[in-house]
């Protein structure tokens, strides 16, 4: 859609819609803020060594929680799908695993190649 709107008319008119200088000055104006920002909050954590441990064990703590968090719910997942099991018929249970191994199969590659 957006190769035929570049082909049809003026490219040049096609190309400023795309590219939008002010829009552009804009999303820059906002990075240097922000990076003005960051600059002005690491040098406050940096003269003061007190405060900076305290937030590298609070972010340290944080993803510890986290962690935590997602592997518990990896866990009554596992207690859900054995429960789940169970409840089927003993014919139904086979091809039940194997879908369930299939859907893993293919959600953990998608996982995978996003994080690779």
């Amino acid at each position: 859609m957006a190769i035929e709107r570049l082909l049809s008319g003026s490219i040049q008119e096609r190309i400023e819609e795309l590219l939008r200088p002010e829009d552009l000055v804009m999303e820059a104006a906002r990075d240097l803020v922000k990076d003005e920002i960051k600059g002005y909050i690491r040098q406050k954590i940096d003269e003061n060594p007190e405060l900076k441990e305290d937030l590298k064990e609070t972010i340290e703590s944080y993803f510890v929680a986290k962690a935590r968090s997602a592997f518990a719910e990896v866990k009554a997942s596992r207690s859900a799908l054995k429960l789940g099991m169970n409840l089927l018929p003993e014919e139904m249970q086979h091809e039940f695993a194997e879908l369930v191994m299939n859907m893993f199969e293919k959600e953990l590659g998608e996982l995978l190649e996003r994080a690779l």
